[in-house]
């Protein structure tokens, strides 16, 4: 009998911790960066608000800016995780002196709709939902687009996203999602079990039998610390300030 006791209880401590830190893990990948703080307004900068859907039917929010030059060439300028469109257009928005832009929030981000935040997974769905907007409605001004992506976002864009008419810039991109992920739900205090909760939600165990989808002529990979990234071009650089000035000196 006091054995049967003991399974009992062992079963209802199990059950209630498994259910505590999947509701931990439903919360944290629910909490992300919401608004915009500062818009092209705010720079003088001539854009237009701009609305599309991610390729699973999320509807985003996004800045279309044109060049001051005539070009038919559109980065598309992501975000990272704990960032949102303002971030990344503070520092690059000098780039519409040669190039169009596009900048947009992931889902769950700033001012675009979704349930949850991936850190690249189903973001790249909102990356191939940006180039099929431009392509649909911006074609003259989009016969070149580059996709701009960071950390774990940059890795799935290599992984998962397939088209030979795109070029990428890569910022310290990571291809370690489950420890990436793993160290900030530690700082919510989920030190157990954290890899099995990350591949419940998210299934990323597809991610390491993928092989990269674009060829080594296409990728260019700007890192801080680290010399190298696979087999693709690699450049060091001390900020993202320095991935701006390369990209007006140099014609990509």
């Amino acid at each position: 009998m006091i054995f049967l006791y003991i399974v009992f209880i062992i079963f209802i401590v199990s059950f209630f911790l498994y259910n505590y830190f999947l509701k931990k893990t439903e919360v944290f990948f629910k909490q992300n960066k919401k608004g915009c703080l500062k818009t092209p307004d705010d720079y003088k900068v001539i854009y237009e608000r701009v609305y599309f859907n991610s390729t699973d039917g999320i509807e985003l929010s996004g800045w279309f800016i044109p060049s001051k030059k005539e070009t038919d060439t559109t980065i598309i300028m992501t975000h990272e995780d704990g960032e949102t469109k303002s971030e990344t257009f503070d520092w690059s928005y000098e780039l519409y002196e040669k190039y169009n832009l596009l900048y947009f929030d992931f889902r769950r981000c700033g001012e675009s709709k979704g349930d949850f935040f991936s850190y690249g997974v189903n973001e790249v769905k909102d990356i191939e939902g940006a180039v099929k907007f431009l392509r649909d409605f911006r074609e003259d001004f989009s016969k070149k687009i580059v996709i701009f992506a960071s950390k774990t976002i940059g890795f799935c864009v290599l992984k998962m996203i397939k088209d030979d008419n795109i070029k990428v810039i890569l910022y310290e991109p990571i291809d370690n999602i489950y420890g990436y992920i793993g160290k900030k739900l530690e700082k919510t205090g989920f030190f157990i079990f954290k890899n099995y909760f990350i591949k419940k939600k998210l299934g990323i165990d597809f991610l390491e039998n993928e092989n990269f989808k674009f060829s080594l002529e296409d990728v260019f990979v700007f890192l801080t610390s680290r010399d190298t990234f696979y087999n693709f071009k690699t450049f060091k650089v001390k900020d993202k300030s320095e991935i701006k000035k390369w990209l007006i000196e140099n014609n990509i």
